[in-house]
């Protein structure tokens, strides 16, 4: 891949608000928001290991 780390960097403070609202749901929810990670979590797995094995170009 290439991939330049520091075009992420921009996009950390966007993740903030998603981070609060995270938590303010596990607060009032546990059992859905740890169903929601793992489902991201799932998420981000496969498309990792598409990204390694099948693209042949950088997303």
């Amino acid at each position: 891949f290439e991939s330049k780390p520091r075009f992420l960097l921009p996009a950390f403070p966007l993740l903030i608000p998603a981070a609060q609202a995270l938590v303010h749901r596990w607060r009032t929810d546990p059992d859905t928001t740890r169903r929601l990670c793992g489902y991201l979590a799932a998420f981000s797995l496969l498309y990792g290991t598409y990204l390694a094995t099948f693209a042949n170009h950088s997303p």
